[in-house]
């Protein structure tokens, strides 16, 4: 069990009514090992509570249509790994991915994005050693579930793609490329689509920026949409004169 701060040490106590220990807290706090089974036998009821609670007030074949405005958990994988390279990998490869959809990635190109995915799901999985309250453990659980589906999914699509396989039932979908938008920094991506084109930074966040505009005000989306930045990438895909590819709007 981690902390990150003192308030985290001192909610954690006092969720387990240990009022009395709240004033030796200190930065170097160590709870027993008998604390820490305590707290997980109570989170752990709880959450799949919480779990069953969450999933009866969304239809199962409504959960891909709407889970954007469950998987909150997806801020708190951003602010832990804010800067962290993978988002860079990641984003040259949704770049890459976008710019060449007809062509296979090379193997430099599979590894890469590979190692990118192996990294996000390691600091995703990091994350998990802090504590958190209860709510925000149960969005970041829900979020590193459809990580974990989502990784596995474009893993295997990679490794068909270094081997140069065709096979029908492993493809980039649509939605696998959404998650994987959302997973990337904004300011990776932008970066990337930079790379590609000979623009500025400037100039393609001024567009990105245009870009969500245009699909908030003419599409009617929201974030919470499921294929938000998808219909993002197209727009700005033709602000920049990109022809073909994925993420067209």
């Amino acid at each position: 069990m981690k902390f990150k701060s003192i308030d985290d040490i001192k909610l954690f106590l006092l969720e387990l009514g240990k009022v009395d220990l709240l004033e030796e807290v200190k930065e170097d706090f160590q709870p027993s090992e008998e604390l820490v089974e305590l707290f997980l036998k109570r989170r752990r009821q709880l959450i799949q509570r919480l779990k069953d609670f969450r999933r009866s007030q969304i239809q199962k074949a409504n959960w891909r249509r709407y889970r954007y405005r469950y998987l909150k958990g997806i801020r708190k994988f951003h602010q832990s790994t804010k800067g962290k390279r993978f988002h860079r990998a990641l984003g040259r490869f949704l770049a890459t991915r976008i710019f060449r959809s007809e062509e296979s990635l090379n193997t430099f190109e599979v590894a890469e994005a590979l190692k990118a995915l192996t990294s996000a799901k390691t600091h995703a999985y990091i994350e998990l050693e802090y504590y958190c309250p209860i709510i925000e453990e149960l969005d970041y659980l829900l979020f590193v579930e459809e990580l974990v589906g989502v990784a596995s999914r474009v893993e295997k699509y990679l490794i068909n793609e270094a081997l140069l396989k065709k096979d029908e039932d492993v493809e980039l979908v649509e939605e696998d490329l959404e998650f994987l938008l959302r997973l990337v920094e904004t300011s990776a991506l932008v970066k990337a689509f930079a790379d590609k084109t000979g623009k500025s930074v400037e100039e393609v966040e001024e567009l990105w920026n245009k870009a969500k505009e245009i699909v908030e005000k003419e599409y009617n989306k929201s974030e919470d949409d499921p294929d938000f930045y998808r219909l993002v990438v197209g727009v700005l895909k033709r602000m920049l004169g990109i022809k073909g590819g994925k993420g067209n709007g």
